[in-house]
């Protein structure tokens, strides 16, 4: 919510990594915040787990490689993900370790959505198949 109380801030952020020219800034800042409230709805209930995970992936690739790039690049930037802040490098390198975290689990989710997806033909075939084996 902080992004959409604040979408300047949030464009500066973003612009802070360098990595977009200012028509790719606005987009990415108006757009980014609907797009994880809607991702992060996807994942609470679990509806179209897979597809979310995958998404989450991504996302969470993304950002992990934009803050590798700051780092490596040696810019001190605030990764804009809990409103504005002061930029540091411990920071950045906090919000990195974050994004890994987030990674790692978005991953374990897809396999585990996948893995569902498959069982459940196997589940709902035996609860309705009466006949014992």
């Amino acid at each position: 919510m902080v992004k959409f109380q604040d979408p300047g801030a949030f464009a500066g952020a973003i612009a802070a990594f360098q990595l977009l020219p200012p028509a790719g800034v606005e987009w990415l800042a108006g757009s980014l915040p609907s797009f994880e409230i809607l991702l992060g709805a996807l994942l609470l209930t679990g509806w179209q787990l897979p597809a979310a995970a995958l998404a989450a992936t991504l996302l969470a690739s993304g950002f992990a490689a934009a803050l590798g790039l700051a780092l490596a690049r040696g810019l001190v930037v605030d990764c804009g993900c809990f409103g504005e802040g002061a930029p540091s490098i411990r920071h950045t390198w906090v919000a990195l370790g974050r994004d890994i975290v987030v990674l790692i689990a978005a991953c374990w989710l897809y396999r585990v959505g996948r893995a569902g997806r498959a069982l459940a033909p196997v589940m709902s075939k035996g609860a309705a198949d009466p006949t014992p084996s």
